[in-house]
């Protein structure tokens, strides 16, 4: 395992990436610290205080395609879907 891990460090492309994901975690954590003239405060602690969703749901498989919505209605007004562009043969059960 340790190995592993020494040998990407090896790799300079996999190097360059740990790196630059390494340094923008390090700035976005600075940047909640550090008060900078433009940016609402408010905005990044709403941001940072989002929950995360641990519902679930539960998918069938079936032969015949799943009908493909353009929008579906919700409470907060309608939500356009993603085409994937293939059949679906998933369903929420």
């Amino acid at each position: 395992m340790i190995s592993a891990f020494a040998n990407t460090w090896r790799v300079p492309e996999l190097r360059d990436r740990i790196l630059f994901t390494l340094a923008m975690v390090v700035i976005v954590r600075l940047g909640v610290a550090v008060t900078i003239p433009g940016v609402d405060a408010s905005v990044i602690k709403e941001w940072l205080d989002l929950r995360v969703n641990e519902a679930t749901i539960t998918l069938e498989k079936h032969d015949a395609p799943t009908p493909f919505p353009d929008k579906i209605a919700t409470g907060e007004g309608p939500v356009t879907l993603f085409d994937p562009g293939h059949p679906l043969l998933w369903r929420v059960a």
